[in-house]
């Protein structure tokens, strides 16, 4: 769906699944899992969901407190606390059931409530008009982009077995510096990256002035 009024596109998926998956699948596909802005918003987003299957009430939004129990954040890490966000949760809510419920839905009433973060809902995927790009090849939006694009596509030379009864749909970077594929649910050391500002880059490399 597209909103005119924000210059952005919505993707309902109405193929529920967990929270993680959920995040996963809108990351795959250039997106992120949505995380509304202003209540004008919210109004809007009440008709999109409003087309999910009976059954569902709620789906999943890019809120959780996996990080501080009660500190709730969005995907880009931003406190709702203070925000026009906090003025959303419905009655009762946050009420941190057996201090499971880490994830956020958003009620077909357009108001959050804390769920398990295991549980299955629909969700919908967000993108700002300006940051999207067709692709005549495609013939979609969703661009993703291919490991040797990106520069790095070194797979182990020896086959992985990956006939198992779990799926495996998450890479990883094994020790010997080849890549791999695991079960998204495995603990494991992690790297994050963030791109610098030219001008930071260039403070670090421009040598300082002889005394």
């Amino acid at each position: 769906m597209w909103a005119q009024a924000f210059k952005t596109f919505y993707r309902l998926h109405d193929l529920a699944t967990n929270w993680a998956q959920a995040r996963q699948i809108c990351e795959a596909e250039g997106t992120n899992l949505l995380v509304p802005h202003s209540l004008e918003e919210m109004d809007n987003l009440k008709l999109l969901i409003s087309n999910m299957k009976a059954h569902f009430t709620a789906i999943f939004i890019g809120v959780h407190d996996q990080f501080a129990h009660g500190e709730y954040v969005t995907l880009q890490g931003y406190p709702i606390r203070g925000t026009i966000l906090e003025l959303l949760w419905a009655e009762g809510s946050p009420n941190y059931v057996n201090n499971s419920e880490n994830c956020v839905v958003m009620t077909r009433e357009g108001l959050f409530d804390d769920r398990p973060c295991d549980d299955i809902y629909p969700f919908v995927c967000k993108i700002l008009g300006n940051e999207t790009e067709y692709s005549e090849e495609c013939y979609s939006f969703d661009l993703g982009q291919s490991l040797d694009e990106a520069g790095y596509s070194s797979w182990s030379p020896i086959k992985q077995d990956l006939s198992t009864t779990e799926p495996q749909h998450c890479g990883a970077i094994s020790r010997s510096g080849f890549l791999k594929v695991t079960w998204c649910d495995m603990p494991a050391m992690f790297l994050c990256e963030k791109r610098g500002c030219q001008e930071c880059t260039a403070n670090l490399t421009t040598p300082a002035p002889a005394p």
